[in-house]
């Protein structure tokens, strides 16, 4: 009877132990198809920007810092650097396909009325506020001195800076200059 009850013990422990592996492999598949979901559930970047092609008073809040990290260059100084660096950054991020159909590119089959993944780029990552009207979502020390800079040359006369001609301001919102 000895030599059963000892089976008996190992064959429980043999089944605790598979169904111990069994679990712990569970939690593993778990965890890697949810890994594997958040790959395939990627935000899509080209249609976040595509929201920044607009007025800065009709522009979005600035994105999550894990958009932020995929929108945004690394070099902090491009955001307040030459617009062609921004360019080059956003030319980078949104591929060519993208740029080449951008109404930024000059191409004639873009459709200027359409939003525009490129040009919503440029105006979330530039710190251009003042002469382009850009954004400048991104984190950036470099920049917000740069930018404070920029604003103690005011030195408060804004007509000083002001960079738009008045004669296209058009104020009644018929879409025609007037």
């Amino acid at each position: 009877m000895s030599r059963r009850s000892g089976t008996t013990k190992s064959l429980l422990l043999t089944i605790n132990v598979i169904w111990s592996l069994f679990f712990v492999a569970a939690i593993v598949l778990e965890n890697s198809a949810g890994v594997h979901a958040g790959v395939d559930a990627a935000p899509n970047i080209e249609e976040i920007l595509k929201a920044y092609d607009v007025d800065e008073d009709d522009a979005p809040d600035c994105q999550v810092q894990d958009i932020e990290k995929i929108i945004c260059p690394r070099d902090e100084k491009v955001c307040c650097g030459d617009i062609s660096e921004i360019k080059a950054h956003c030319a980078n991020l949104l591929g060519p396909d993208v740029v080449s159909k951008s109404k930024l590119s000059g191409s004639k089959s873009s459709d200027n009325t359409a939003s525009d993944a490129y040009a919503g780029c440029i105006n979330y990552v530039s710190y251009h506020i003042v002469e382009h009207d850009h954004f400048a979502c991104c984190p950036s020390e470099v920049c917000e001195d740069w930018l404070d800079n920029v604003f103690s040359d005011f030195d408060g006369d804004f007509d000083a800076f002001d960079v738009h001609d008045d004669d296209d301001f058009d104020d009644d919102d018929d879409g025609f200059d007037d």
